[in-house]
């Protein structure tokens, strides 16, 4: 299907969420203490398409899924360039 102007392409991202944060709450009758693992590893997988209208100048669309977010998903458009 891959073309010198349209490729379909996907793949893996495997990497790590770093999730730092402070709660305050001003209630003096309430203790609220909020325990968080800073660290946790994530799995997710993309899907996309190129087309290019010239040598150098193209469009993209992708999309994603991320199972351990709750089925998650995401897409994104964009401008492809070749140097």
């Amino acid at each position: 299907m891959n073309s010198k102007k349209a490729e379909v392409y996907g793949g893996v991202l495997i990497g790590a969420r770093l999730n730092i944060y402070t709660y305050n709450d001003n209630d003096p009758n309430q203790d609220y203490s909020i325990s968080v693992n800073p660290f946790s590893p994530f799995v997710s997988a993309f899907v996309g398409a190129r087309y290019y209208f010239g040598n150098n100048f193209g469009v993209f669309a992708e999309i994603g899924a991320h199972p351990h977010r709750h089925s998650s998903y995401n897409a994104s458009v964009g401008f492809s360039i070749k140097f």
